[in-house]
């Protein structure tokens, strides 16, 4: 009876390493775009390294809507470290990406993003991520900057 728990217990190790976090990491690694977008909205809000590590990564995805849902994963968070990555992507070739940037960066920056999201609402070539630059501004008790923008 001890051999059997005694291969049960990896057994079942193993199963929940590839149900679990292992089924992430292959999802987010995955050549199909869908599914790494699937293993992005699977770490929403998740705040262990290896978790902000791989959305940090797929916010260089060639994909646009895996590297929006990287943006809107990795801000659910709530940490105020992930301004630094949020900063660049307020030039992202898609304005899908810009436009969450906006958001993200008014969520987690605080005071330090209103310089860069008054200029992302004066100067972006997108009317959308003007306005949710302006919207994000407001939304995060900015209405001062947000006024500023007009």
């Amino acid at each position: 009876m001890t051999k059997k728990s005694g291969l049960a217990t990896p057994f079942l190790a193993f199963f929940a390493l590839i149900a679990g976090c292992g089924g992430v990491s292959a999802d987010i690694h995955s050549g199909d775009p869908d599914e790494r977008r699937m293993g992005v909205l699977k770490l929403e809000g998740s705040r262990d390294a290896e978790s902000i590590r791989l959305l940090t990564e797929r916010l260089a995805d060639e994909d646009t809507l895996v590297r929006e849902a990287a943006v809107t994963a990795l801000a659910s968070t709530g940490m105020k470290e992930t301004l630094q990555h949020f900063l660049p992507l307020l030039q992202d070739p898609s304005e899908m990406v810009r436009a969450a940037a906006c958001r993200a960066a008014a969520g987690v920056g605080g005071d330090t993003a209103v310089p860069e999201l008054i200029s992302i609402a004066k100067h972006d070539r997108s009317l959308l991520v003007r306005r949710r630059a302006i919207d994000a501004l407001a939304d995060n008790h900015r209405l001062n900057a947000a006024v500023e923008t007009l």
